[in-house]
């Protein structure tokens, strides 16, 4: 979810992209669908959520995420949603030449500029290896000092309204895609890659420095943001030992200022481990401070 000032300060680096001149030249009723956009994808919210629950948020009367599901409908939910895309998503995600081309992408797409040039094709092999659980690829994309410090742009659609299912990243950066894959109501990234394979290579490029482990600031979709919402402490730790900001305040969802801690995110879903963590690691008032709709984390 991209706020309009925060693309038109530049917060958000986007590379040479058409997307920080349309968000800035948008109307507020035009942003709002953008932003929807760029977090849910067709219909999808991919926020707040565990592959344990879910949760309706309402706030400001905006619906936040989806509504919940119990375990014995879960199931049959995932099953409708891999029969749904397993077409579209295998073709895309396989060898979809139009896709990897750029040649059946409509023109004037929402941060095109991130795929372009010599950097946009290293960006969307990357993209493509986070997608298929590519490990090596993963490596050679850190090797070669690629700057991970970019947000993946809304997923573009050919000129036929088809969306390129190959380039669909949640609006995330490469290392928050790392650190949660897998969000429960989303088809996850790096499939079939083990736990400790991942925290592995979340160390190595935090340790080459291609990845800030406070990027991007302000916006909801940080890495210790995604670890606090999963409950996932041995992330979390591995982020605050190269530096993360545990303090760090985003803006979440449609919130008009970044009031949002990492307290609320680990309260949001009841995750007390990350909790009982933080708790001797931040300020106390921390603990106590509301977010932007006047919620403190009790509220989550």
């Amino acid at each position: 979810r991209f706020k309009h000032k925060y693309v038109r300060s530049g917060e958000l680096v986007l590379g040479e992209s058409s997307f920080a001149t349309e968000a800035a030249d948008a109307e507020p009723s035009e942003m709002r669908t953008m932003e929807r956009g760029a977090v849910a994808g067709e219909g999808r919210s991919s926020v707040g959520t565990t592959s344990e629950g879910r949760k309706l948020e309402r706030r400001g009367g905006e619906e936040q995420s989806d509504e919940g599901k119990d375990g014995a409908q879960r199931p049959r939910e995932e099953e409708h949603h891999q029969q749904e895309g397993k077409t579209d998503v295998d073709a895309d995600v396989g060898a979809d030449a139009g896709a990897d081309a750029g040649a059946d992408v409509a023109g004037g797409a929402w941060g095109e500029g991130v795929f372009a040039g010599a950097q946009g094709e290293a960006r969307r092999q990357l993209l493509r290896a986070l997608r298929t659980g590519d490990v090596a690829a993963i490596r050679a994309s850190i090797s070669a000092g690629l700057s991970w410090d970019f947000v993946f742009p809304p997923c573009p659609k050919t000129a036929s309204g088809r969306r390129v299912l190959a380039l669909e990243a949640w609006c995330r950066s490469p290392l928050a895609l790392l650190v949660r894959p897998d969000e429960g109501n989303l088809r996850a990234f790096m499939p079939h890659v083990p736990r400790v394979t991942r925290l592995a290579l979340i160390r190595e490029a935090l340790r080459a420095r291609c990845a800030d482990p406070n990027f991007p600031r302000a916006y909801w979709s940080t890495p210790a943001a995604h670890a606090c919402f999963e409950g996932d402490l041995e992330t979390l730790m591995l982020l605050a030992d190269f530096g993360c900001d545990l303090e760090q305040r985003v803006e979440w969802l449609l919130q008009p200022r970044p009031a949002f801690s990492l307290v609320h995110a680990a309260a949001f879903n009841g995750n007390k481990n990350v909790l009982e963590y933080l708790r001797p690691r931040v300020k106390p008032e921390t603990f106590l401070s509301v977010d932007a709709f006047g919620s403190n984390a009790l509220h989550a």
